[in-house]
């Protein structure tokens, strides 16, 4: 995984969110006013509704969500502002242990080159198998 090094910041940041399901940690990672999809939320416009209508449910069944590094590619702009993410997933389901596997596109800006990156879209959806059913 050759990504810049305030990303992989970002991508382990967000992974410590969801596994020890801190809402606040997470929020901080993203913009107010992001525009996300996910296997729950079909189609969200901030913050607030990405919190309740998919984190607040899929990260308390979820445990050990990791990125795949050798999944992860970025494509970073060429004034630094911009990066977008592609990357597998995986975690375990809560109840049973069962694995589930995704992928996801995140977009990250940041005001200048020193700044934090904050997500202003992400995509997390269960990988299909065959036939188009999902994990």
């Amino acid at each position: 995984m050759n990504l810049p090094p305030d990303v992989i910041t970002w991508m382990d940041s967000f992974e410590a969110a969801v596994r020890t399901r801190n809402f606040s940690a997470g929020r901080k990672l993203f913009s107010p006013n992001v525009r996300s999809f996910g296997t729950l939320a079909d189609d969200v416009h901030d913050l607030d509704s990405l919190v309740d209508r998919q984190w607040s449910i899929t990260w308390q069944k979820t445990q050990h969500f990791e990125f795949e590094p050798d999944s992860t590619t970025c494509h970073v702009s060429d004034n630094g502002r911009t990066a977008i993410v592609f990357s597998k997933w995986s975690s375990q389901r809560s109840s049973d242990g069962g694995l589930r596997q995704g992928r996801s596109t995140i977009v990250l800006v940041r005001e200048g080159i020193a700044d934090a990156w904050v997500a202003i879209h992400s995509h997390f959806s269960l990988t299909p198998l065959d036939g188009g059913q999902l994990v």
